[in-house]
């Protein structure tokens, strides 16, 4: 028989041993619940070898059961802090920094046994093809296209944006086009090996671990304006910063976070690359980036301080909308003033243009009209040409029953050509009336020794025996033909007739050129001329001073080319006519 005792000490040891799972389950169950949350840019990457130990290590230190790991997209991570659903969170430093303001705290920045201080562990680079002979500097890529990983990536955009800055720029303006990947960083460096975009932006190392992998040259891609850092074999563009972190959010409590450094801490390097957490201390650089770029909690800040100054300045900001409004009105009424006074202009510059259109008309008229009454003058003497050589014939047939045909044939040739005469000159003054003038090129010199010649035979003169002179040298004046003609030869023909009736006839005409305009200088040695006479009435001038209708004709026909006729009485005797033209026409 047993001893009760044993019976009893049997019992209690089957039932202890019956209740350590128990008491085992219990103490799981007590356990805390962590959630952690980490980036999706963790994967693939260099850190993910030493974030799963760590991850290994909080289920050991808390339980398998009590550790809910979420794999968050930057964006989501960054809400699920915000709104207490994460307790722990594995992220870029710079993504703690701007989760900050919300209470997280870093327990944790991932170091190498390569780059052993916590504050200076990371960087980034811009990279191009080496190819690229004309990006060399960071100005260079200015209205590039670039791809990065993410809008709010750390060192995968935000570091090299902060280089941007500190040169001057506007970063948020710096490039033509920024094309974001997501975290398949690969794709950045196929883009930029294959010409389809000008840049890329990468951590620090990942080109020369990338070209190791896949067994590439690494002299293919180029490092823009890389540091110099004797403590980083990997060139880099930016400034080093905090690695990756781990932090707490306010839903830890502070025996989680003492339970979580203690496991972090305990964690052993990962890999070749020597991986493994620390204690980063200064976060100082990291602060002055977002800082300088205006994002995280200085974004907040400025949005604070947004509403701050529109809470205390209220009645101030409604004074100034109320005179944005006034101004606002005030330049619609002006700018609708302005609209319709143009309007106005423009109709009144229209009226303007008709008017002008029907004064030039009417001036045109006015000179025709003129034309129209000296007709008589122009034509009268082929006219009178025509009577007497009519009437001979008449008389002619009276006296003869045996007319001399040979005779009247002659006389009829004469009739034939003096009436061509009156109809030439009709034409032109019809064709002046409804033409206008017609620009042409014309060989003043010739054209006035011409005219000269025609008047000196219709004169009776001859150019030898009367003391008759050209000067000048040939040169094309732009100028209407007809109007040309009708003025120098009513002037020639009357100063020919002038000088005609004295016994040593003289006549000059002498030819310049000055800037823009011609000067044709016509002077005689006739009889004294009444200039009081001839200047205050240039629609007539006696024939006994030797001109007729015909200068009224020539004054409003230079006046209409744009020249003007001056008159002067030389001391000695005769009369100077003075006719100045533009070179090239009305408007020279």
């Amino acid at each position: 028989m047993k001893s009760p005792v044993l019976i009893v000490f049997a019992l209690s040891l089957s039932l202890s041993l019956v209740s350590l799972p128990a008491l085992s389950q219990k103490k799981s169950e007590e356990q805390p619940q962590i959630r952690l949350a980490v980036s999706t840019l963790a994967e693939p990457s260099t850190n993910q070898p030493l974030i799963s130990l760590t991850v290994d290590a909080l289920k050991k230190e808390f339980g398998q059961a009590n550790v809910k790991v979420t794999v968050y997209p930057l964006p989501k991570l960054e809400k699920a802090v915000r709104n207490g659903e994460a307790d722990v969170f594995i992220s870029s430093s710079g993504t703690f920094r701007r989760l900050a303001d919300s209470g997280a705290r870093s327990v944790g920045t991932i170091v190498s046994e390569k780059l052993s201080d916590p504050n200076k562990s990371e960087g980034s680079a811009l990279i191009v093809r080496s190819a690229r002979s004309d990006l060399i500097h960071l100005e260079d890529l200015k209205g590039k296209t670039i791809a990065a990983n993410m809008r709010y990536g750390f060192s995968g955009h935000l570091m090299v944006l902060h280089e941007i800055f500190k040169k001057g720029f506007n970063p948020n303006k710096f490039f033509g086009e920024t094309i974001f990947i997501g975290h398949d960083v690969e794709k950045i460096v196929q883009k930029v090996l294959n010409g389809e975009i000008d840049g890329g932006i990468l951590r620090t190392c990942y080109w020369e671990e990338y070209a190791e992998r896949n067994k590439l040259d690494k002299n293919l891609i180029r490092v823009i304006d890389p540091k110099k850092d004797s403590n980083l074999v990997c060139q880099h563009t930016s400034e080093l910063f905090p690695n990756w972190t781990i932090a707490t959010t306010p839903s830890a409590s502070p025996e989680i976070a003492r339970r979580v450094v203690k496991s972090i801490l305990s964690v052993e390097p990962s890999d070749k690359n020597g991986l493994y957490w620390g204690l980063s201390t200064d976060f100082t650089q990291l602060d002055q980036l977002l800082k300088d770029l205006e994002i995280g909690p200085f974004e907040v800040k400025k949005k604070e301080l947004v509403q701050t100054f529109l809470r205390h300045y209220q009645t101030e900001i409604l004074v100034f909308l109320l005179l944005i409004m006034i101004g606002l009105f005030h330049h619609l009424r002006v700018r609708h003033l302005v609209r319709k006074r143009t309007e106005q202009l423009n109709f009144a510059h229209k009226q303007t243009r008709l008017i002008e259109a029907k004064y030039n008309k009417m001036q045109k008229v006015g000179i025709v009209g003129l034309l129209s009454s000296t007709v008589a003058h122009e034509i009268r003497q082929p006219l009178g040409a025509i009577q007497f050589f009519a009437k001979g014939m008449e008389s002619n047939l009276k006296k003869n029953d045996k007319p001399n045909v040979s005779h009247f044939i002659s006389i009829t040739e004469k009739i034939i050509d003096e009436a061509q005469k009156a109809d030439k000159t009709i034409q032109k003054i019809r064709k002046l009336a409804s033409e206008g003038q017609t620009l042409q090129k014309i060989d003043i010199k010739n054209e006035i020794e011409r005219l000269l010649d025609e008047a000196l035979v219709t004169s009776g003169l001859q150019k030898k025996a009367a003391g008759i002179e050209v000067e000048g040298e040939p040169r094309e004046l732009l100028a209407d033909r007809m109007c040309f003609d009708l003025v120098f030869s009513n002037i020639l023909r009357n100063a020919c007739e002038y000088i005609s009736t004295i016994s040593n006839p003289k006549l000059k005409i002498k030819i310049e050129f000055r800037e823009n305009r011609v000067i044709v200088d016509i002077l005689n040695n006739g009889a004294p001329v009444d200039l009081d006479l001839l200047q205050s009435s240039k629609l007539f001038s006696s024939k006994k001073q030797g001109f007729g209708f015909g200068l009224p004709i020539a004054i409003g026909l230079v006046e209409n080319m744009g020249g003007k006729i001056d008159f002067k009485v030389p001391e000695e005797e005769g009369l100077r006519v003075t006719v100045t033209l533009p070179y090239g026409g009305k408007n020279g």
